[in-house]
């Protein structure tokens, strides 16, 4: 199987079918740290977020 690709079996016949494209209209002129660095923040906040809870945990 190719990446980004689903195996679809119908009527006795199998085909694939790419389920996912990335475009890159946008570009980037940062230098490669800045970039690591940026990818980390967003990354690490993207986590963030989705892991808060409502209710206050404690470690046991």
């Amino acid at each position: 199987m190719p990446a980004a690709h689903v195996l679809i079996y119908e009527d006795g016949k199998v085909s694939t079918k790419r389920y996912w494209d990335i475009s890159f209209a946008h570009t980037c002129n940062d230098d490669e740290a800045t970039a690591v660095e940026r990818t980390r923040h967003l990354l690490e906040e993207a986590t963030r977020i989705r892991l808060m809870s409502e209710v206050p945990w404690a470690p046991s």
